[in-house]
């Protein structure tokens, strides 16, 4: 049994597909719990349109995707919590597949998925560098993400029977959020994956924002929390300097210079290449002048 958890804020333009695509499973044992985080849109309306005693809105005021998130983990009836956002899409078979990997690795608590990416109207599997057709166990996921991320929220489902404190996102991010829910369940709880391309991303989501215009702590907060708990896995402490260092061009053109000793100085350089630390012995004026001429 599953308890599907649908975030909801105005998608007006794309909740309808979205909830198509969870109904049509062919798996049919679920509910689904949609809340509704303080639209403005007509996008309950479309909810209300499908006639299925399967699903179920709750209302609450405009909290945040975490707030949203953790709203309908706390609503849940089933033990087996999967979540898909308002724009995203589930391939009919997704349930049922994931249904037989909760079965054959039972010691999992967090289970996953390979995706699929809507870019411009594109259609395209993500690459993730494991083998074709891999299912089982993720004992070194800290590694592989060095690579590549594996899967995205809506190709998670995620087992209620973990303490609360690594069941519920952290409400104070609305950026990165995602990366600190899954670094903090699979620190404690055995992740089992399957490499096939059963949800679909979509990135041409009209209410998407871009990044840019976000304050450097919106943006950047999430990757100060993750390094609070870092220290306990020497290779989350790796993955996570690696995104910081992949984040400098941003930081440094986009924000000011006080945010950027500030996350400057949360990097490791000891565990860097040789250009990287030949680079954070640069004074401010050469390290931007270095990154306007590489990423300008």
């Amino acid at each position: 049994m599953f308890s599907i958890v649908i975030p909801l804020y105005n998608k007006e333009l794309s909740i309808t597909n979205t909830l198509q695509s969870v109904l049509n499973q062919t798996f049919t044992t679920f509910e689904v719990v949609i809340v509704n985080d303080g639209s403005t849109d007509t996008s309950v309306d479309k909810v209300k349109a499908f006639n299925d005693t399967r699903i179920r809105i709750i209302e609450q005021e405009n909290g945040g995707v975490s707030s949203a998130r953790n709203t309908g983990i706390k609503e849940a009836k089933y033990n087996y919590v999967a979540f898909i956002d308002g724009d995203d899409l589930w391939k009919s078979n997704y349930l049922s597949t994931m249904v037989q990997l909760i079965t054959d690795f039972p010691n999992a608590k967090f289970y996953a998925s390979n995706y699929s990416v809507l870019k411009n109207e594109k259609l395209f599997d993500y690459t993730n560098y494991l083998e074709e057709g891999f299912r089982g166990y993720i004992d070194n996921y800290f590694t592989v993400a060095l690579q590549s991320k594996l899967f995205q929220t809506s190709a998670t489902i995620i087992s209620k029977k973990i303490s609360e404190s690594f069941l519920l996102f952290n409400e104070e991010l609305s950026i990165g959020e995602d990366f600190d829910y899954w670094y903090r369940n699979i620190l404690n709880s055995k992740i089992a994956f399957v490499n096939q391309p059963l949800t679909i991303y979509n990135m041409d989501d009209d209410n998407m924002v871009s990044n840019k215009k976000n304050s450097f702590n919106k943006k950047y907060n999430y990757l100060f929390v993750i390094s609070s708990y870092a220290h306990l896995d020497k290779n989350l402490r790796k993955l996570n300097n690696t995104i910081k260092i992949g984040k400098i061009p941003d930081v440094i053109l986009n924000h000011s210079k006080e945010d950027f000793f500030q996350f400057i100085e949360s990097i490791d350089f000891s565990i860097v290449s040789l250009k990287y630390k030949i680079f954070s012995y640069l004074p401010y004026v050469m390290k931007r002048m270095v990154i306007k001429i590489l990423y300008k």
